[in-house]
């Protein structure tokens, strides 16, 4: 980094030639040697480094033209002889193509600042659309659309860029949501996957895209008209010739702005998009419950928002995100640099100090960092859905891009340092990788071969020991509650009881007739008395003299029917009582024998299949009455949130009123994916990880693997059971975390290849003929 502000003269006098109107300057000792003239050599005493451009202007008078002045500057620059300030960079020749001729319709004018050639303080891109189209020989264009409205719409989303305070807090709001995201990543998916349709890029990815870009255009705009005192150029261009987008021109007045405004100019459309992110992922939160479809758009309009500010945000392409880190650290081609460094490419700006040390490390990092996010990001969303919807094909797609994508970024750089090798006239790789390249390929060598434990993991949900379920057995209100959630009981005790009456009634009726019943069957069984069988004898000894007295009674009124002494009416009479007179008599001697011979068998058994009828059915009435006392059937805690406000509860038959779990032993289903399954055996060590724990690491071990596997939202899960150790009963049911089952020793390069090497060995092995 430099101490000045501004350019800076470091030409010394080295002689002063016999010709007037000369003089001869270098760099440094033993440097190359220019000649000057008097006058220009009075006008680089301009540059020192405390006077801005238009301070150099303005103390150059009417000597020499604006353009007389940069020019100097363009060439003092190559020379060596000019030192880049903080605020201000180096000015830069015109790009070549990789023939080394200016490009075809270029204007004459200088790239951004941010060109490879200069170690300065870099200077914003300007047009991204409009360089790559100078690169390949075409021009600028667009329509140009009025700043009026986009103007206050930016001024609103740059208070997050103005206030530190407000910055602040929009990123730890979109950390928050992330997080929240990453934790409900699964609800996300399906909410995601169920708004796809041939219909959804035009309904959601489109209409998202354009709103992303006319607020982050909107805030570009307005941060440059509010940081410097230019006003912004927006246009409005076609992307593959019909798709709309705007652009706002960030080339010129905004290039020569202070380090703090053209960091504040380039943070915004990263802000707007950070601003997008949460507010669409903070609309999905508070609707995701409600299934309404809003809930859905909203979540797709806020993922939009992540990738394209995500995109915008590498370090590895030029960028916002790359030119705020090469702003910060005041190293612009930094990316150009650092790869030149680790290939140990000859750098085409030998003339110039190198980048510092520490400005390289901190791009490794950071670009590294950056890598691994996307890796994970996309292995974690949507190379799983790829993989489900579209099978290899998808994971195969979405390798092949960023393959293509990484060879683009370092043919860039090869070509960017060929037109520069040509510019100043140095070669390609001069000799082997260096000794520290190397020694970084061994590093890496060596630890692709150590051993690495290759485990199966999963998603995890804690489960208890045991459960049973409280469902009620009869309908009725709830009269009584004998405990309450997180009381401790043993199986049997009491939990509600019901309202009972109805049930209380049945069992007495029942009881009733079970005691007459018994009533009767003991009297049958005792058999007749003596007295009973005297009063029999004494029936038939009655019955036969009725029949006696009948009989004479039939004779005479038959001898005086003939006699005419009777009418025939009196005749039949006294022939009819005689006959029931000899009937009674039957009846009588029949009922004598019964007394005198016992109860029949038929008779008994009648009476004992009644009496045991209405025993069941008293059994049943008193079920129903127990089922009025819903019962705990296992020891263990009460689960219920319901049991406090139950009293006067109508309960039909088989609603729920409380869970009893066993928390004593804890165990926890982990969902392991097919590919892994191989691995896991029972009785093998697993650790086990809580999201309300996230720091503690609690032993496990496998008791029982599924028979089969089964859909699950990210692909077909084998489920295993885990008994858990919970010494610090931290874990609770339904708790939910990831799992880890213990497997075997490979080689790093193996362990971290196997979904590459199974996905050519099955998915690809199937496309082959």
């Amino acid at each position: 980094m430099t101490a000045s502000s501004h350019l800076r003269f470091i030409g010394r006098i080295a002689a002063v030639p016999g010709t007037s109107g000369s003089v001869i300057v270098e760099a440094g000792a033993g440097g190359p040697r220019y000649r000057l003239s008097e006058a220009e050599y009075q006008l680089a005493q301009l540059f020192d480094g405390e006077r801005d451009r238009a301070a150099r202007m303005e103390a150059a008078g009417d000597r020499e033209g604006d353009a007389i002045i940069d020019r100097l500057a363009l060439e003092l620059s190559e020379a060596g002889l000019l030192e880049a300030g903080r605020e201000e960079p180096l000015p830069v020749p015109p790009q070549l193509t990789d023939d080394g001729a200016p490009p075809r319709g270029a204007p004459e004018q200088h790239p951004p600042s941010s060109t490879p050639g200069s170690l300065a303080a870099p200077g914003l891109p300007g047009d991204y659309g409009s360089a790559a189209s100078r690169e390949r020989g075409g021009t600028a264009g667009g329509f140009a659309v009025p700043i009026g409205p986009l103007r206050h719409l930016g001024r609103l989303i740059n208070v997050f860029v103005a206030q530190p305070a407000l910055r602040w807090l929009l990123w730890l709001l979109a950390i928050a949501a992330a997080g929240a995201l990453w934790h409900l990543r699964d609800d996300a998916a399906l909410h995601i996957t169920g708004i796809l349709s041939p219909y959804w890029l035009a309904l959601v990815g489109l209409p998202a895209a354009l709103a992303i870009n006319l607020l982050s255009t909107s805030a570009r705009a307005a941060a440059i008209e509010t940081w410097t005192p230019e006003g912004a150029t927006v246009r409005l261009r076609f992307a593959l010739g019909f798709l709309p987008h705007l652009h706002v021109d960030t080339e010129g007045p905004a290039e020569r702005a202070d380090l703090g405004a053209r960091l504040r100019i380039l943070g915004s459309s990263l802000q707007s998009g950070v601003l997008l992110f949460v507010v669409g992922v903070g609309g999905w939160l508070m609707l995701r419950s409600t299934g309404e479809l809003l809930a859905s758009y909203l979540l797709a309009f806020g993922l939009i928002a992540a990738v394209g500010t995500l995109l915008r945000a590498n370090p590895l392409v030029p960028r916002e995100g790359y030119l705020l880190l090469a702003h910060r650290l005041g190293v612009p081609d930094l990316r150009d640099q650092a790869w030149m460094s680790i290939f140990g490419w000859d750098r085409p700006w030998a003339r110039t100090a190198p980048p510092p040390r520490r400005a390289l490390r901190i791009f490794a990092v950071l670009a590294v960092l950056y890598v691994v996010t996307v890796v994970v990001l996309i292995l974690a969303f949507p190379a799983r859905w790829l993989g489900m919807v579209w099978g290899g094909v998808g994971v195969a797609v979405v390798l092949a891009a960023l393959l293509l994508v990484s060879v683009a970024q370092i043919r860039r750089v090869r070509s960017q340092r060929r037109v520069l090798a040509g510019t100043w006239g140095h070669k390609g790789p001069s000799g082997p990788p260096s000794r520290r390249t190397m020694g970084w390929l061994a590093v890496i060598a060596l630890v692709m071969v150590l051993p690495y434990r290759y485990d199966a993991s999963g998603h995890l949900t804690v489960l208890p020991a045991e459960r049973a379920q409280v469902h009620a057995l009869a309908s009725g209100d709830i009269r009584e509650v004998f405990v309450a959630e997180g009381d401790q009981v043993e199986s049997g005790d009491e939990l509600v009881r019901l309202y009972d009456a109805a049930q209380r009634a049945e069992v007495a009726t029942a009881k009733a007739e079970v005691s007459r019943l018994e009533a009767q069957l003991a009297l049958e069984q005792a058999g007749a008395r003596a007295e009973s069988i005297a009063l029999a004898e004494q029936r038939v000894v009655t019955s036969r003299a009725r029949l006696k007295a009948a009989a004479n009674e039939a004779e005479r009124a038959e001898a005086a029917y003939r006699r005419k002494g009777i009418s025939a009416q009196d005749y039949e009479r006294a022939i009819n009582t005689a006959q029931v007179r000899r009937e009674e008599l039957k009846e009588a001697e029949r009922q004598l024998e019964v007394t005198q011979g016992g109860i029949r068998p038929e008779r008994l058994e009648a009476l004992q299949a009644q009496l045991e009828a209405q025993r069941a059915e008293l059994d049943f009435h008193e079920q129903r009455l127990q089922d009025t006392r819903l019962r705990a059937p296992i020891s263990g805690t009460v689960i219920s949130d319901e049991l406090r406000y139950a009293r006067g509860q109508f309960l039909d038959v088989g609603d729920r009123i409380a869970t009893i779990e066993q928390q004593g032993r804890m165990l926890a289903r982990l969902e392991v994916p097919e590919a892994q399954i191989a691995i896991v055996e029972q009785g093998a060590e697993a650790r086990v990880r809580v999201w309300t724990a996230p720091t503690e690491v609690l032993p496990a071990r496998v008791v029982s693997i599924a028979p089969s596997a089964e859909e699950a939202p990210y692909g077909r899960i084998v489920r295993v059971l885990l008994e858990v150790e919970d010494p610090g009963h931290q874990l609770r049911s339904e708790m939910t975390g990831r799992g880890k089952v213990n497997g075997v020793y490979e080689p790093v390069i193996v362990v971290f290849t196997k979904a590459i090497v199974r996905f050519v060995l099955v998915e690809v092995w199937s496309w082959l003929p």
